[in-house]
């Protein structure tokens, strides 16, 4: 799971080199939200929802947590991407436990406003510090 995880931090990784960085932190949400639904729906592991989500998650950030320990004042704006990449792989979670309609437009909810009003005040926030 964790092999998982990091190939599909791989297959991203490149994004923010070519958009700015709302439609990165949109792509990074949808696109671990998506791996992650589809391995919990595929999943024939014996290990539990939330240890398959531990896992994948370590995976998907075990590179960009590294590079942010190292060089913390130069890459502050860019850590909004991991708690997009945390997120939707939380919300996939939650999604996937409770399978209802509310929850699903919940979670659609809670994506919107991340990214139409969080990062937003992120960038606001790093950018005046």
């Amino acid at each position: 799971m964790f092999g998982l995880g990091l190939l599909a931090f791989l297959i991203v990784c490149w994004i923010p080199a070519f958009n700015n960085p709302t439609n990165v932190t949109w792509s990074y949400m949808i696109w671990f939200f998506t791996i992650a639904s589809g391995i919990l729906a595929k999943s024939s592991f014996r290990l539990s929802v939330g240890g398959l989500l531990v896992a994948f998650g370590l995976g998907a950030l075990a590179l960009q947590c590294s590079i942010h320990a190292f060089d913390w004042n130069a890459t502050r704006m860019s850590l909004i991407f991991v708690v997009a990449a945390l997120l939707g792989i939380l919300l996939a979670g939650i999604c996937y436990k409770k399978k209802d309609f509310m929850v699903y437009l919940l979670c659609a909810v809670v994506m919107i406003f991340f990214n139409v009003f969080f990062v937003d005040a992120w960038y606001d926030n790093v950018l005046m510090n």
